[in-house]
């Protein structure tokens, strides 16, 4: 029992610092930081020392240094550990990896691979590249049947007329010519049923082939069109300091991209809420001049009691319900999904429901502000994701680290700082 157990505090204390955190354990959870929260859940499971743990995105809302942290703590284990994560780098320190593909009856197979990361891609490009080829000769096979059951019709047609002219030019007459007539048509009929039934096979071997491809399960972003002119002012901040102590003084102009860089607890999110206006400085001021997008770590632009769609249309009010579904449809929502309510989405799901909310708002925002946005998204999505920001006429800032898309770091600290103007 915990309470027989009197190293319990120094042993939990260990664990926190071998991954980066540095807290009292005095500290209540609702004070903590998302990043935080997330070491503390990993350092309690890595506390009970348990023979299996099963942790399920470890490293959603941490830094560059606790997942590595993190990855040294589960590497050196004694038991063994699955994790579901779509980090990159986590995919890249274990043993073999699972995937579970959807098939169209919402049931999943799941399929193994020997090997880390850079294995599991090399095999399933070349799967994808197997059942590719397998479609294309399967299309020939379809191809070539179909065409040999053409033949065979245009020869029957051809044999039947010349027997009708036959028949008038009465050179074939009487019982004679009947039963010529039914032999015919008995062999036409046999012939193109044997056509007919390579066809239907060939067909057949089609549709496997085509449902054996991968399916691509990534969403599709098309972030909204608008244009912000090079020198026309996005936010403003003026001897601003934060209620956790940080100096700021930036003025923003133009399209730029902006990664808010900081260890977990130096107040990443603290900061941009202060900018946005949604807490109030401990002095100074700070503005905003466009329409901005805001995805925050706890997916708080959800109401919980409304369905996907009816989340987006509180955001887009003037779309109708049929643009808001074809829309929701790029981020995997379609058909009865779509009219789901969010309080029973996955993890999953629920982000991909909030970054619908914020993308499909109308005005479309000339500011994205995204605070950890590749969490709980597959590695396709991140990487549409992130070629979607890059090519994105606005301005965007996040807390994540998507160095394609960044062109100016604002290193956040736990002590003051004074990043410089932007130009």
């Amino acid at each position: 029992m915990l309470g027989d157990d009197w190293g319990v505090e120094d042993r939990a204390l260990a664990v926190l610092r071998v991954l980066g955190l540095e807290v009292g354990l005095d500290r209540r959870v609702g004070h903590v930081s998302g990043g935080e929260a997330v070491l503390l859940g990993v350092g309690a499971a890595l506390l009970a020392d348990p023979d299996l743990l099963i942790l399920d995105e470890p490293t959603n809302n941490l830094d560059a240094e606790a997942r590595a942290a993190l990855r040294d703590s589960l590497s050196s284990r004694r038991g063994a550990t699955l994790v579901v994560t779509h980090d990159r780098g986590m995919l890249e320190t274990v043993d073999r990896i699972g995937e579970l593909r959807e098939r169209d009856d919402r049931t999943a197979d799941l399929h193994w691979y020997g090997g880390a990361l850079g294995e599991f891609e090399s095999a399933r490009a070349t799967e994808g590249e197997a059942a590719a080829r397998a479609v294309t000769a399967a299309e020939s096979a379809v191809a070539r049947r179909g065409r040999e059951l053409d033949a065979h019709v245009a020869a029957a047609g051809r044999r039947s007329r010349q027997g009708e002219k036959a028949r008038a030019q009465r050179r074939v007459v009487g019982l004679a010519a009947d039963a010529a007539k039914n032999r015919a048509e008995r062999t036409d009929a046999r012939v193109r049923a044997i056509h007919e039934q390579r066809l239907a096979a060939e067909r057949e071997r089609l549709d496997q082939a085509r449902a054996a491809l991968p399916r691509d399960r990534a969403i599709r972003i098309d972030l909204p069109a608008t244009a912000v002119p090079s020198r026309r002012l996005v936010a403003e901040a003026a001897g601003l300091v934060t209620r956790t102590g940080a100096e700021l003084d930036a003025l923003v102009r133009g399209p730029e991209r902006i990664h808010v860089a900081g260890g977990n607890g130096a107040g990443k999110t603290t900061l941009v809420a202060t900018l946005l206006g949604e807490i109030a400085p401990a002095s100074g001021r700070a503005s905003v001049a466009v329409s901005a997008g805001v995805l925050r770590q706890r997916l708080d632009v959800l109401d919980p009691s409304l369905s996907v769609i009816d989340n987006v249309r509180r955001r887009a009010p003037e779309a109708s319900p049929q643009d808001v579904r074809d829309s929701l449809g790029r981020f995997q929502f379609r058909g009865a999904s779509a009219g789901a309510p969010v309080s029973t989405l996955s993890g999953g799901e629920r982000f991909r429901a909030a970054l619908a909310c914020v993308l499909l708002a109308r005005p479309a925002p000339q500011l994205l502000v995204l605070d950890e946005p590749t969490n709980s998204l597959d590695l396709d999505s991140q990487a549409r994701l992130l070629e979607a920001l890059a090519d994105f006429q606005g301005h965007s800032s996040s807390s994540a680290t998507i160095p394609r898309s960044s062109r100016r770091c604002i290193r956040h600290g736990a002590g003051p700082s004074r990043p410089r103007e932007a130009r």
